[in-house]
């Protein structure tokens, strides 16, 4: 397809739950999201729901959660 790099970019599940506890202790958890993500922004907005933490985007990510979600940052 033209492509260098695979578009599979999921990281180790080891690093998932590393994610995860790292939110799960945080004092203020946020989300930082880039256009990678894109394909699984539902999972990436209920895990934000679940922790109550504001998901900021990059630019190129920018309206992968709508501005009107209470957690978008």
């Amino acid at each position: 397809e033209g492509r260098i790099t695979d578009r599979d970019i999921t990281p180790p599940e080891s690093a998932l739950k590393d994610a995860v506890e790292l939110l799960e202790t945080a004092e203020r958890p946020v989300i930082v999201v880039g256009h990678g993500a894109r394909f699984e922004m539902d999972g990436i907005v209920d895990l934000a729901e679940r922790f109550d933490c504001p998901v900021l985007t990059t630019f190129k990510a920018k309206g992968q959660i709508p501005d009107s979600h209470p957690l978008a940052g």
